[in-house]
Formats: structure tokens, sequence, C-alpha cells
């Protein structure tokens, strides 16, 4: 009997363009954060060519940055990987409401053991049939959760803090439906209003205002208030078709409504192939940072309580009047923020801890006895935000383990510009045990020449390629290229 506790090794494939979204790496971090076992990290996406035996892995990790909606988006090779892969597979997918089929053509494909889906419960036949996918678990979790490093962040009073409301909305495309034209309607109406009774705002909707990174953080933690609504969309555009057929209207009438498409060719599918309306991750980003959420009335995924833990506002802003009195009472504010970060924040609840628990918990049920010896082409992989901010580089080497060593980088958006970066794993791991002479030396002598010819092998012609691939393929493995 194998013990559950015994480490697996577990590759995760994801989009690295995608990390400037600081809820994409805080959920792709939880992984090496909280999981027991090794888990490593490799971009999947264009033209990435997959140079290793994937069935070298305990278990194979689809992440939701590397989009299955779309056709074209998953890189070729790790494609034809996934599917010959053998160990047990997983999927965490989101925005299951755009391109339906599309995804569902790649899940009958792949033939993922469990999908950790953002379709309630109670849908999730109509969007993933039984009869269709019966080997599958489909579990129910969240779009986002708590983010690690602002938990227990020092956090400014409601009285100290110099906006009343805070918000960056956005004008979202017809196709998503009620839920994505809140997104802007909410900041427009209550800005209107706000502005006649005089207070400090900062709302906006367009892209060119979008705040990214840390910027973000401090931007809402200086309001008393931020605004709010249900994300995702309840319109599930399965074959693609009705965003073209929105465009082709809009194409043709500029001055055509959002009502108006709305009337036409939305209306009776709302709701028709499931509910996706659920909580997002900056409801808990605002809870951690102690601003109070003033939210259109809504389900927000059973997670919040109105009243409790947030100021709830009405779609048609008939309750307005009150919302106001609230907001001018600092003290009622503060309550309000106090009552939602014990229950929703310090409560850990809602933690990635808790996600990736259950991600432990199938991956030791579903694989055997972990794998004690694996061999894996050299793949160096970079996390990063946009802003810059140094991540560790994750190295995995032929090995009888994996290595995640916390070299610091520049921003290293793709596995090529990520290859860049291994002169400095050398460097660090040649100082820890040798003279900085013979680090220079190594440098110098034996790799430089070695990684020129490993360059120029690109650019040969494919004839010549074809005779010194394998003469090539050893070198890099013997030199960890």
């Amino acid at each position: 009997m194998i013990p559950p506790s015994a480490k697996r090794t577990i590759v995760v494939l994801y989009c690295s363009r995608s990390n400037q979204t600081a809820a994409i790496l805080e959920h792709l971090e939880s992984f090496s954060r909280y999981s027991k076992h090794n888990i490593l990290f490799v971009d999947a996406i264009g033209s990435a060519e997959l140079e290793f035996d994937l069935n070298s892995f305990d278990a194979l990790v689809v992440h939701y940055s590397v989009r299955l909606s779309l056709s074209d988006h998953i890189s070729p090779s790790f494609a034809t990987g996934i599917a010959a892969y053998r160990g047990a597979k997983f999927l965490f997918i989101q925005d299951e409401y755009e391109n339906t089929e599309t995804a569902r053509r790649w899940m009958d494909r792949f033939q993922f053991d469990v999908v950790f889906t953002c379709v309630a419960d109670a849908d999730v036949d109509k969007v993933y049939p039984r009869i269709r996918f019966p080997k599958t678990k489909f579990i129910n979790n969240l779009t986002g959760y708590v983010p690690d490093r602002l938990i227990g962040l020092p956090r400014a009073t409601i009285a100290e803090r110099k906006n009343w409301v805070a918000y960056r909305g956005r004008a979202l495309h017809p196709v998503y439906g009620k839920l994505g034209w809140e997104k802007q309607f909410i900041g427009e109406e209550f800005k209107r209003r706000a502005l006649q009774n005089g207070w400090p705002i900062d709302i906006e909707w367009l892209d060119e205002r979008r705040i990214y990174g840390d910027a973000w953080y401090g931007f809402l933690a200086a309001a008393r208030a931020t605004l709010g609504t249900e994300s995702g969309s309840n319109l599930f555009d399965i074959e693609g078709t009705l965003r073209t057929e929105i465009n082709r209207r809009m194409s043709d009438d500029r001055n055509v409504t959002f009502e108006r498409i709305y009337d036409e060719l939305l209306v009776d599918l709302e709701g028709k192939h499931g509910h996706m309306n659920q909580v997002s991750p900056k409801i808990f980003e605002a809870i951690a940072l102690g601003t109070v959420l003033i939210l259109f009335e809504g389900g927000y995924s059973n997670v919040l309580i109105p009243h409790r833990h947030y100021v709830p506002l009405k779609k048609d802003f008939s309750n307005f009047a009150e919302v106001a009195k609230i907001i001018s009472d600092p003290a009622a504010l503060q309550q309000i923020a106090d009552q939602a970060y014990e229950e929703i924040v310090a409560s850990g609840r809602y933690g990635f801890n808790t996600l990736v628990d259950r991600f432990d918990t199938c991956v030791e049920h579903l694989t055997a006895t972990p794998k004690t010896e694996w061999r894996v082409a050299t793949v160096a992989v970079a996390l990063y935000n946009g802003a810059g901010i140094q991540r560790p580089l994750f190295v995995s080497r032929t090995s009888n383990a994996p290595t995640a060593l916390p070299i610091l980088h520049r921003t290293a958006e793709s596995l090529n510009m990520a290859e860049d970066q291994r002169l400095r794993l050398y460097r660090a791991l040649l100082r820890k045990e040798f003279a900085g002479l013979t680090a220079r030396t190594f440098k110098k002598f034996l790799l430089s020449p070695i990684r020129l010819a490993n360059r120029l092998y690109h650019y040969a012609p494919e004839s010549l390629k074809s005779s010194l691939r394998p003469t090539v393929k050893k070198f890099r493995r013997a030199f960890d290229f």
C-alpha cells in the first residue's frame, strides 16, 4: 500500500504570457506553494516544442491560462503529447461560456480524469453531458481565492481613506449578456449620482484606465469602497457563431444599442445552457485590503452575505439613498469591512490552500507508485508578472528529482527567452562549490562554444539538420541544453 503522502512529480502546462494578471499568477504559484508534491511548470502554447516525455511525470495539469476555447492556442506538439499521456490528467478551466464546443472537442481528445470547473454543480450535465464525458469527474471551484500576499497586511481604517468609492469596470462585448453589460452600467450610473452628491471618487470603465499589478492593490486600498457585479456570463456562445452575428450587426449599424441586440438576439439564450454568475477574484482582493464592497444583488457563489459582507445595491438603483447613507458613515463601513475580513479572509475558508488540498487528494487517489526515476530534457520556465517583479526560475534537469532554484531574473516570457537565463543557473550552481574563477572558466571555455553551436544548428538546412539530429540530441542531454 502506497502512503498517500508519498510525493508525486506533477507537470503544470501553462501560458507564460498571461502572468501579468495577478489573479493568474497567484493561481499558478499556489500549486508550488501548497502542494505536497513536486511541481514543475512548462510553457505549452503557440510554437513551443515538447522536448521530453510527459509520461515521465506522475500527473499532468492543463492550467486555465492555456485557453482550450481557442483552436490554436495550445502548442500542437504539446497537444499530441497530452493525448498520448498515460497518467492522471487534470484540467483547470474558466470562461466556459466562450466557444464551449471548441473546449469540449479538446476535452474529447485529451480525456481528462478530473476537470476543475466554474460551472455550478446543477448545470454541469448541461454543459458537459455525462453521456459524452462518462469517465471524467467534474469538481466545482471558484475563479479565484484570497491572494496569499494580501493576508495580514496592515489596513488603513475607513476614516483614513481619501476616495469614497474607487472602481475600474470594463466595456464588454454584448456576447457576455446582462452580466457583462452590468460591469459598465454600474460604473456609469453610480458615477453620475456620486458626482451629484459631491463625493470624492475615482470610477472609470475604459480599457486605457485599467490598473494592473501592485498599483491595483494600492488603488483599492486607498478607497472606502469599491463597486462590483457578479463575474462570468449566463450566455453560452457554444459554437462561437453568436459573437460573429453580433459583430455583423454592429458593423452594419454602428449606433445599435446593447438593449436592441439583447432583445433581438440574446434574451432567450440567457441561462439556457447553464449559469455561471459567480464571485470574482477582485471580491477577495477588496476584502483582504479592508475595502467595503458595494455590489449589485446576486448569488456570488454563496460566499457572501448581503449587509454583512457587502452593501447590496439594487440593479435599478432604487435603494441608492440607503447606500449613500452607509457610504457617508465611516463607522458603519468599518463594521462591514471588519466582518468580511474575519469571516472571508482570516477564517481561511477561501484560501488557495483549500483548492490545492482538494487537488492533492485527487492526485493521490488517481496515481499509483510515484516514479523514482525520470528524465527530462532541459526546460527552463520563468514565472513572472508584467510589472517586472522577480519570481523564482523553475528549472527541471536530467535527474531523479526535480530542482526548483530561486534564481532571480528579469522578465522571461517564453521558453526561448528563459533559455538565455541558463548561464545564470550554472553560475549559481558553481558558486556553491567552486571558486569564482572556476565558474568563469566553465562559462568561457566550455559552455560558450557549445551554446553557439546549439544556436547555429537552428539555422542549418533541413537536410543537414536531419543528419545531425541524433548527435545534437546527445549533446543536449549531456550538457542539459
